[in-house]
């Protein structure tokens, strides 16, 4: 149970992070939560609990892109106009909900 109120006050962090628009904090919080499931991974042998972490982390992962994704476009706003250089990254992946954001 201590690994789940970890996790749980962990990503309420990155996540606060993010709304205040503190992009960099956000994601090393988030590299940290990502460590932190992969160590619960390691450790948990009841099938069920591992699905619902491996679930949690994919999840996660992909808010994480989301932020990437953000800090990336903002850091295109600092740049003179006309002078943007293409930066080489990856593309994000495309939404598994379904909301339409793909």
């Amino acid at each position: 149970m201590e690994a789940i109120a970890t996790v749980a006050d962990q990503v309420k962090i990155c996540r606060e992070y993010a709304l205040l628009g503190n992009y960099d904090a956000s994601l090393v919080y988030f590299d940290g939560v990502l460590a932190q499931i992969q160590h619960t991974l390691r450790t948990r042998h009841d099938p069920h609990a591992h699905a619902q972490w491996v679930r949690a982390k994919e999840e996660l992962a992909a808010e994480m892109q989301l932020v990437k994704d953000i800090a990336y476009e903002l850091r295109g706003f600092r740049e003179a106009p006309g002078t943007r250089r293409e930066r080489e990254r990856e593309p994000a992946p495309r939404s598994a909900l379904g909301d339409g954001y793909d």
